[in-house]
């Protein structure tokens, strides 16, 4: 490989040479990731999605957020549900 020519020619350290690897694809896969659950969470009711965002990124729980929304927890859940459910398809489909 042309990483390994480099290095025989003395033109660096193992440790000091750019290898395209893993790190980059896993990167690249991750924006991509996000960037599919953004169009996801704008696809979303606006309530459904005030719901996950609420649990899933704030750490409310069911019944904080049964509260301060006025549904019960079961409502709360039903929420929950139907978008993991939803999140879940956009994600695992490319």
């Amino acid at each position: 490989k042309a990483t390994a020519r480099h290095f025989d020619a003395g033109h660096g350290q193992p440790d000091e040479i750019d290898l395209p690897g893993p790190d980059q694809i896993a990167a690249l896969e991750a924006r991509d990731m996000l960037h599919r659950l953004e169009a996801a969470m704008t696809r979303l009711k606006p309530r459904t999605r005030e719901i996950f965002l609420a649990h899933r990124i704030d750490g409310y729980s069911y019944s904080e957020i049964a509260a301060l929304t006025g549904l019960s927890v079961k409502g709360v859940e039903k929420h929950m549900s139907r978008a993991i459910a939803f999140v879940d398809r956009v994600l695992s489909t490319r």
